[in-house]
């Protein structure tokens, strides 16, 4: 693209998936939560469901996990208030970022 005679080079890639790798962490982020939560007891079975209300909310373009979440929680009994809930979600992405690993072959 040249404007007033200058070239402009844009390039466009996508973060998740392309250069960092913060998917296959959710398992490990999802157990961390439920064990903050005190569901020890059921940390698979609330993995299992917070893996697939992940992939059910990302078809649908819905990445406000305080939106979600509530219904989520409410399954396993645990109740979450707005400051519970604020909460939750910072330590989910707190947790999300430091196991994300880059993908090889990344600069």
């Amino acid at each position: 693209m040249t404007k007033m005679g200058k070239n402009w080079k844009v390039f466009v890639s996508d973060f998740d998936g392309v250069l960092v790798d913060s998917y296959s962490c959710l398992p490990s982020v999802y157990n961390h939560i439920a064990q903050y939560v005190g569901l020890e007891n059921f940390a698979e079975k609330f993995v299992v469901r917070a893996l697939r209300y992940e992939d059910e909310q990302d078809v649908v373009e819905n990445y406000n996990r305080k939106s979600w979440w509530p219904m989520l929680f409410r399954e396993f009994q645990v109740s979450v208030g707005q400051e519970k809930l604020d909460e939750l979600v910072q330590i989910y992405w707190k947790e999300r970022s430091e196991r994300s690993k880059v993908i090889a072959g990344t600069i």
